[in-house]
């Protein structure tokens, strides 16, 4: 399986790089987009990173899965971007899996993704009028939708995608050789 997850000046460091490294443990190829003018791109704690391809030039057709962390960017520069709108929409018209997580739900939330769909998301970014079925957890699973509350459930988050697509033994597998258990 394929997956792309969106960088853009600001993202959460742990939630991109962490959800990333856990995927790709897990056997999974994830290809990072930046929205940005250039591929080069700066964490919200100054980590610089070198995306693999501009968002404007991804084809949904070849990914079963998207990747959406939260930080700054989250509402400095993806919320005002259609692009993101289209694509986030496109992946969930098909069915593929969609990671959230901190400020990123208030994108599916914009988006009318949630309004129906129980979630998580970093404190005062849930819109209970348009997304009423918010939950005060860690993680929240949902059939195409997984979601992430803040930084400190990254782990929790990437192991349940992991889990979605690759199945319980292939999560339990991951978990244990990130402990050093196998």
């Amino acid at each position: 399986m394929k997956g792309l997850l969106i960088l853009a000046d600001g993202f959460e460091d742990t939630e991109a790089i962490m959800t990333l490294d856990i995927l790709q443990r897990a056997g999974f190829e994830v290809k990072t987009a930046a929205i940005c003018k250039d591929l080069h791109v700066t964490s919200s704690h100054a980590l610089h990173v070198l995306a693999d391809m501009f968002l404007e030039n991804v084809n949904v057709r070849q990914f079963q899965f998207l990747v959406i962390p939260g930080g700054r960017a989250v509402e400095a520069i993806l919320r005002h971007q259609q692009v993101i709108e289209r694509l986030t929409l496109d992946f969930h018209q098909e069915q593929k899996l969609i990671g959230a997580i901190c400020a990123a739900p208030s994108l599916l939330i914009q988006y009318g993704l949630l309004k129906n769909t129980e979630y998580t998301c970093f404190p005062g970014f849930e819109d209970l009028e348009k997304a009423p079925l918010h939950r005060n957890q860690g993680i929240v699973i949902t059939p195409h939708i997984i979601t992430g509350k803040a930084m400190g459930y990254t782990q929790d988050f990437a192991l349940a995608m992991v889990e979605a697509m690759g199945g319980k033994p292939l999560r339990d597998k991951v978990y244990q050789s990130m402990r050093g258990e196998k």
